[in-house]
């Protein structure tokens, strides 16, 4: 006896686009002072608003798959083609209130420029592809012996943009306007922003469950579970890592440079520290072969 199943499938398409807005701590001469009354110490007064100054823009394309090709197997696939741009990374966790660093433009603004103090590009977070690939199938047991399936994980990220970004002293250069304690030290981007990616994670993962009923006990289960990240032990250095750049702020081997009319040469004003991009320990890897157990009863 010949018996048909029907052929499932499931297509997703889905763009998006978004953008946001961010709290930043302006600090320049329309905000003013303000003097502790305690001590009468006088300040540069910082101020929390929101702000489009600071600019972050996201899009993607998602497409997502998922077939029942029989009762007992299932196959399914996802992509994602995604941008990050903008002129600063993301909120900040600190003190004041998870506003953006010192890379924004309104703080001390008179200290910077936007060509290479907080330039547009790719974000950390900007990831172009990501893709998963899965099938599950369930294999034929008796059911007083329970159920036992096998599932297998295909990954695919594309590496993160980051940055070759160092301190400098623009103080030297600028006519201080009034400031109380105006900044000695603001970031520089020696390349295009988002102009390094690390390296493309590809790995696959292995899953095996079994679940049974005890006898004497239906309403509970049984359970054992066996998985195995990255099976096959592939490596690929997933952050930055050493990103250390040296200047004159940093290192008295390099010469100060006005960086609102000079162009930075190599070797004369900055360099890169030795072993610049290399991985500084294991979490700048992707995890390795991880063989993960799990059992118990549930009910």
């Amino acid at each position: 006896m010949r018996i048909k199943v029907p052929f499932l499938a499931g297509v997703l398409l889905c763009i998006g686009v978004g953008a946001a807005l961010a709290q930043t701590t302006p600090t320049g001469t329309l905000t003013g002072k303000v003097t502790d009354p305690a001590s009468g110490q006088v300040y540069d007064l910082r101020l929390i608003e929101n702000s489009d100054r600071v600019k972050r823009t996201y899009g993607a394309l998602l497409l997502q798959v998922d077939l029942r090709i029989r009762p007992d197997l299932r196959v399914a696939a996802s992509y994602t083609l995604s941008e990050t741009r903008g002129n600063f990374d993301g909120d900040d966790a600190s003190d004041l209130g998870g506003s953006t660093p010192e890379n924004d433009l309104s703080f001390f603004p008179e200290y910077g420029e936007e060509r290479w103090r907080a330039p547009s590009g790719p974000l950390k977070s900007d990831q172009r592809h990501r893709a998963r690939l899965w099938a599950m199938y369930d294999l034929p047991l008796a059911g007083r012996w329970g159920r036992l399936s096998i599932a297998a994980l295909e990954r695919i990220d594309s590496g993160q943009a980051w940055s070759a970004v160092g301190e400098i002293d623009s103080h030297e250069y600028v006519a201080n306007p009034g400031y109380i304690n105006p900044p000695t030290r603001v970031p520089y981007f020696f390349e295009a922003r988002g102009q390094r990616r690390t390296e493309t994670v590809i790995a696959t993962d292995l899953s095996i469950n079994y679940a049974v009923s005890p006898p004497v006990f239906r309403q509970a289960e049984l359970f054992a579970r066996i998985v195995v990240v990255n099976l096959f032990d592939q490596s690929a250095q997933t952050r930055p890592g050493n990103t250390t750049v040296f200047t004159a702020a940093n290192d008295l081997r390099y010469v100060a440079f006005d960086p609102f009319v000079q162009e930075p040469v190599r070797g004369v004003h900055w360099d890169f520290a030795p072993g610049f991009g290399s991985a500084l320990g294991a979490d700048d890897f992707a995890l390795p072969r991880t063989l993960i157990l799990a059992f118990g009863l549930r009910f």
